[in-house]
């Protein structure tokens, strides 16, 4: 498993962005994406931070049960993936 999630994170990229080359709107699909697994992200982790604070219940276990959150997950991998992709454009774009 943990052989996949390294190979994914290093070919996802590379996918994005020869399909960007090759279908220019993607381009604009992968930033509307970024921008929603971005927003999702902040809302869930800043949502489980006040219900936290408002419980005063400050333990481990109820801190990181934000984890188990499959929507922070992808949001989180999607995003991961999503910045090695925009690197990679500049990479390309100043090379």
């Amino acid at each position: 498993m943990k052989i996949i999630l390294i190979l994914g994170s290093l070919i996802f990229p590379f996918i994005m962005l020869i399909l960007q080359k090759k279908y220019t709107v993607l381009n604009f699909v992968f930033n509307v994406f970024a921008f929603v697994a971005i927003l999702l992200f902040g809302d869930i982790v800043s949502l489980a931070i006040h219900d936290v604070l408002q419980e005063d219940l400050v333990f481990m276990t109820t801190i990181h049960a934000i984890f188990l959150n499959p929507f922070l997950l992808i949001s989180g991998a999607y995003i991961g993936v999503y910045l090695l992709y925009r690197i990679l454009l500049l990479i390309v774009k100043e090379r």
